[in-house]
């Protein structure tokens, strides 16, 4: 899965992949949750009728060793759909999804790239639907702005715009921070007015951030900008990053209000939230299985229905705990071996391109930490998953693709 193979074909994969996400981010922003119905599942299934039928017309049809990896996953994932589901278009998508997803991207579309144009193009789009996103808070919750120092705790004052969640709100704005800090290096050489929409993009972008008071998405964030920090040369970005991150940190430290803000409000005072509660059982619940249970998961269905009628929750909130109970030690495993064979294609590839070695490492980085305080993984049908995949799996495979085969244009690597 790491190895990287030539590709002779153009295409626009990265319009496609964008388009995708927009589309479901459009149809959260003008129907209410509560109102979409089955709605949701016939435009999910078109979606992915049409990724299906872009990806084939524009594959070169080489299959190539992922082919055997995705047998496996595939049949690992299978197996508590035949034995512990009851059939629904909802269950079938699940289960189908992440195999398909896989398929497409990773065998059809194994040798896709994206080269430097492109990947400013895709980048362009997160930071304006995120702009969209976070004008519409201040438009529309306004109010979570103006008492944001006032409120006593964080809980039921989470900023989500129109989202459904602050954490899927948290994870676009980390896209969007990310693709500015990116565009900042793209145009390192341009004069300043070339680079205020994204300075200003980063302004707008951070209090929303903030105001999630997700600390998964602050975790995810920081881990981008320790791991850029860590890995980089000595360049403008990584200066300006130490600066602000240096400053920040003395604000939050010494300034009372600041300290009182962070601590007990973003931070909810290092609060569980009832995570450990859940993580436990997890734990015992996989424990408590059967051998097959162990090994291949007790189901979507049982596992949902066990922690509903426990904890009213129907999720874990740890997306390795949840496959773990879903599908079991097989595809945690194999997930596990998925995330580590594409860090290490990213970590090889600083010693070709230094930056985006790098930067494609951290935004790995990221997705690996968010995960364990998430129910949104790689390759699953939900639109934060299927934002969290493109984002830090699917693009950066296509850019090594296109930086080995030498399209992408690394001028001006940092």
């Amino acid at each position: 899965m790491g190895i990287e193979n030539k590709s002779k074909s153009t295409n626009n994969i990265h319009i496609i992949l964008f388009g995708y996400w927009c589309v479901l981010v459009a149809w959260q922003s003008v129907v209410a949750s509560a109102n979409r119905s089955g709605m949701d599942l016939l435009i999910k299934i078109g979606l992915i009728a049409l990724l299906t039928l872009y990806i084939f017309l524009h594959s070169d049809k080489y299959v190539g060793a992922n082919l055997l990896y995705l047998l496996i996953f595939g049949g690992c994932l299978s197996i508590p759909l035949f034995l512990k589901e009851t059939f629904s278009l909802n269950i079938l998508i699940s289960y189908i999804f992440p195999c398909l997803f896989l398929f497409l991207t990773f065998v059809l579309g194994n040798r896709f790239e994206i080269n430097r144009q492109q990947l400013l193009t895709f980048l362009h789009g997160i930071i304006l639907a995120v702009a969209y996103m976070a004008v519409y808070a201040i438009l529309f919750c306004g109010d979570q702005f103006a008492r944001a120092f006032s409120i006593s705790s964080a809980y039921g004052n989470e900023l989500t715009s129109f989202l459904i969640s602050n954490h899927e709100y948290g994870l676009y704005l980390i896209g969007g921070i990310t693709g500015c800090l990116i565009c900042l290096v793209f145009k390192q050489s341009a004069p300043v007015k070339a680079k205020l929409p994204y300075f200003a993009a980063l302004a707008l972008f951070i209090p929303n951030l903030i105001l999630t008071f997700s600390r998964t998405s602050l975790m995810g964030m920081a881990c981008i900008l320790l791991v850029y920090i860590a890995l980089s040369r000595r360049n403008k970005l990584k200066r300006y990053l130490i600066v602000a991150l240096t400053v920040g940190t003395a604000a939050i430290l010494y300034v009372p209000v600041l300290h009182t803000f962070f601590m007990r409000i973003v931070l909810k005072n290092n609060a569980t939230a009832g995570r450990d509660v859940l993580y436990e059982l997890a734990v015992d619940f996989f424990k408590e299985g059967t051998a097959l249970e162990k090994l291949f998961g007790h189901g979507i269905t049982q596992s949902r229905r066990f922690f509903e009628d426990t904890t009213s929750h129907g999720s874990v909130h740890n997306a390795y705990l949840q496959i773990l109970v879903y599908f079991g030690l097989s595809v945690l495993l194999l997930l596990v071996i998925f995330l580590v064979t594409q860090m290490v294609a990213n970590l090889k590839l600083i010693r070709k391109s230094r930056f985006w070695g790098t930067i494609l490492a951290a935004v790995l980085f990221m997705s690996v930490a968010v995960m364990f305080a998430n129910t949104a993984y790689i390759f699953n049908s939900s639109i934060d998953s299927y934002f969290l995949t493109v984002f830090a799996i699917i693009v950066p495979k296509y850019v090594r693709n296109s930086i080995y085969t030498g399209t992408f244009d690394v001028a001006g690597d940092g």
